[in-house]
């Protein structure tokens, strides 16, 4: 078969090398939302548990009453923020990219063994990664990708480590 075209060689890499940046850097946002989600639900939790005891110690000696106003205002004030901020769907979210998005660089990965084994021809390679780059950008509508810069430069830099020592090759132009 012809050789595939350099150019669509560095499109391949570079699809494979940002599926795995988007990867890390979607995963490490469903964990950080997951967590926020949680501290948010256990402060709520403990609140309430506080706050009762709180109204329970004001029947007995009425200046615990003062605690007890400041803890309600408090947890009222955590119980809006939970409800506004919406991180368990955001985790949930950014969990659903990282499995779609894992599914899409098991595909690249596939296409890039078959630019190297010469299995397909120019053309087949250009319609598979134009698919693949297709349902990619589908998943990548629903998420905000410059929402942590230092995090995203990171999970750039560390996604291409990855890629570059797991195939041992690096494409003209592309950096590390």
């Amino acid at each position: 078969m012809a050789a595939v075209p350099d150019i669509t060689r560095k499109a391949v890499w570079d699809t494979l090398c940002d599926l795995e940046w988007h990867i890390r850097y979607c995963s490490a946002l469903a964990d950080r939302n997951h967590l926020r989600h949680r501290i948010i639900r256990v402060a709520i939790l403990v609140g309430v548990i506080v706050e009762g005891g709180l109204l329970y110690g004001g029947t007995i000696n009425p200046w615990v009453f003062v605690p007890g106003a400041v803890v309600g205002l408090a947890l009222a004030c955590v119980t809006v923020w939970d409800a506004t901020s919406n991180y368990a769907n955001d985790a949930a979210v950014f969990r659903m990219a990282v499995i779609l998005c894992q599914r899409l660089k098991t595909e690249t990965s596939a296409l890039w063994r078959d630019i190297e084994s010469d299995r397909r021809t120019a053309a087949e390679i250009e319609d598979m990664l134009k698919r693949i780059q297709g349902q990619w950008g589908d998943v990548t509508q629903s998420i905000p990708l410059g929402a942590d810069e230092k995090l995203n430069r990171e999970t750039a830099k560390a996604a291409n480590r990855e890629i570059l020592n797991q195939y041992g090759v690096q494409v003209s132009n592309q950096s590390a």
